[in-house]
């Protein structure tokens, strides 16, 4: 069998005893430090892994924040097209006319142009008035109705959301109204 080399530089005197036991020594503190090294570096390793998956978590619940708020916008576009859509194919007052329409809105006093026949129709509670995008629009009850399925602060005149409209006609019928006023 082969002897190791530090044996063979013993018996050919080239190398002392006690500098071959300290060498071996070293070698081993060497191989010491290389093992907790290597538990460093694992221990490195996996904190490191830890940190890449906590990240990927975290970009992951970001990426679904982002899409579902992407997702809440592209609904109300849709819902915001789908009740434009209703005003315009079922609005009453395609041309505006010569009668001013007045409701409060957002404790505002608002008007609306129309035809003497819409004017007739909202204030007999026939037609509603819908928000259209900053505009007004007056449109037939049943499509009001649906309108405010869909959104209900887009109507905002809507007679028979009132209940107490018909106590409020009941108190009024007393007091005689002259001929000429218009509001």
């Amino acid at each position: 069998m082969a002897k190791s080399l530090q044996e063979q530089l013993l018996e050919a005197g080239l190398v002392s005893r006690e500098k071959a036991q300290k060498s071996k020594q070293a070698k081993h503190k060497r191989a010491r430090r290389q093992r907790a090294g290597d538990a460093a570096a694992t221990a490195e390793a996996e904190a490191a892994k830890k940190a890449a998956r906590e990240a990927e978590e975290a970009k992951r619940a970001k990426d679904l924040e982002r899409n579902r708020l992407r997702e809440e916008r592209a609904a109300k576009r849709a819902l915001a097209a789908e009740i434009e859509q209703l005003v315009t194919t079922h609005r009453a007052d395609r041309v505006p006319g010569d009668e001013i329409f007045q409701f409060v809105d957002g404790g505002k006093i608002k008007r609306v142009y129309v035809t003497p026949e819409v004017h007739a129709g909202l204030t007999a509670a026939r037609y509603a008035i819908v928000r259209l995008r900053r505009n007004y629009a007056a449109v037939d009850q049943t499509t009001a109705a649906r309108i405010a399925e869909r959104d209900p602060l887009a109507v905002i005149k809507r007679e028979d959301d009132d209940a107490s409209a018909e106590q409020l006609d009941e108190y009024y019928a007393q007091f005689e109204i002259p001929d000429d006023l218009q509001w």
